[in-house]
């Protein structure tokens, strides 16, 4: 679950959702495009951008309510896998998309 769930806001802040981190430089470009009267530039970034999420929300929507049946043979594998490293790296990523934007405040 936690995993899914890091997933689910990375992809959503890669498309440009408003309260994730990839909404503000998409809402940059966009304003500046229209301050340059580049209205046909700027609407198919829109529409792409609709594009992408809703590809992502597809993606989201086939990987949270699409539950795979499970055996009990998956057992014989568990001690390949560690658990600990298994949520490193999905946690890592979502502290990185969520502390990006203090980025201009290093420089």
């Amino acid at each position: 679950p936690t995993t899914l769930t890091m997933m689910s806001i990375t992809l959503l802040s890669l498309g440009g959702l408003p309260p994730l981190t990839g909404f503000l430089p998409k809402w940059i470009i966009i304003t500046e495009l229209l301050k340059n009267d580049c209205t046909i530039l700027t609407t198919m970034m829109a529409i792409m951008t609709l594009l992408n999420l809703y590809f992502y929300t597809r993606l989201i929507y086939s990987t949270s309510l699409t539950m795979f049946p499970t055996n009990n043979n998956s057992k014989m594998f568990s001690h390949l896998t560690n658990p600990k490293f298994n949520l490193i790296l999905p946690m890592l990523t979502t502290m990185s998309t969520m502390t990006l934007p203090l980025s201009p405040l290093l420089i």
